[in-house]
């Protein structure tokens, strides 16, 4: 079944699901795995053989269709019938939850700080200020200001041009390859280094890479918001560090449960 599995999260999740359908609960003192769990089960015969042999073939089924598709060519699925709605009735239940409960805090959010931001503060708007630089219309020739200026075309050349080698590069890995990051891996033998690594995600803020839409946004805002922006990570480890020393579980997810390492 995992050669179905695209991704460490969903491993556990298919596990996951094992156990619920069989009763099975996992040993957390000892630090027992749901995949660990599932497999003293069946030694311990809770669950047949059998039962485990069909279920593994009737998810490597779902996971099938799920990564290539359950349609073949001139046989349409039908959308009601032909899709394991019920094996995704879960998953489908919460994200969609999360999702609504997300939209509508953030409609709630906008109603209430648009009027601050936008008449009294006002603050930039970065992707709506550049569909507005795009879209926008003057007298002076055919198109907008911006596609007259030479800056904008250096940098779209010189973004558009790194991507799409880089992109080459996936296809065809025997294509040169330009970096656009900078691992500074090294630093970890420093003690105070190692000292802040301890914080769950930290090791990720030595591998600077740079992203051009990041880079692109950014010069909208006011530099102020930008170096918030670019500095809270730090600030998190900063504070974080002390406390994973002295012994606080920091670990988790935002979904997983614990404190979100990247909650920054």
């Amino acid at each position: 079944l995992l050669q179905y599995v695209p991704e460490p999260m969903m491993v556990r999740q298919v596990y996951r699901e094992y156990a619920r359908r069989h009763g099975i609960r996992r040993d957390e003192e000892k630090g027992e795995t749901w995949q660990l769990a599932i497999e003293r089960s069946v030694r311990e015969g809770a669950v047949s053989a059998d039962d485990f042999k069909r279920l593994n073939e009737q998810d490597a089924r779902i996971m099938t269709g799920y990564m290539q598709g359950l349609g073949k060519p001139g046989k349409p699925v039908d959308f009601l019938a032909g899709v394991p709605w019920s094996a995704w009735r879960v998953t489908l239940f919460f994200w969609f939850s999360v999702l609504s409960l997300v939209t509508i805090g953030g409609i709630c959010a906008v109603v209430i700080v648009h009027r601050q931001w936008a008449e009294r503060e006002h603050l930039a708007y970065p992707i709506v200020t550049f569909a507005n630089e795009l879209i926008g219309h003057d007298d002076k020739g055919l198109f907008n200001q911006i596609f007259r200026t030479r800056a904008f075309w250096l940098g779209f050349a010189l973004s558009f041009g790194i991507l799409f080698v880089r992109g080459y590069q996936k296809w065809f890995p025997g294509f040169v390859t330009i970096p656009i990051g900078i691992n500074f891996g090294s630093l970890r033998e420093l003690e105070f280094v190692k000292q802040l690594m301890k914080v769950p995600e930290a090791p990720r803020l030595l591998n600077v890479e740079i992203y051009f839409a990041a880079v692109g946004l950014a010069y909208f805002l006011s530099s102020e918001a930008s170096f918030s922006l670019g500095i809270s990570g730090w600030l998190f480890v900063l504070v974080a560090a002390p406390l994973v020393v002295a012994g606080v579980n920091m670990s988790g997810t935002m979904i997983g449960g614990g404190l979100p390492a990247n909650m920054y």
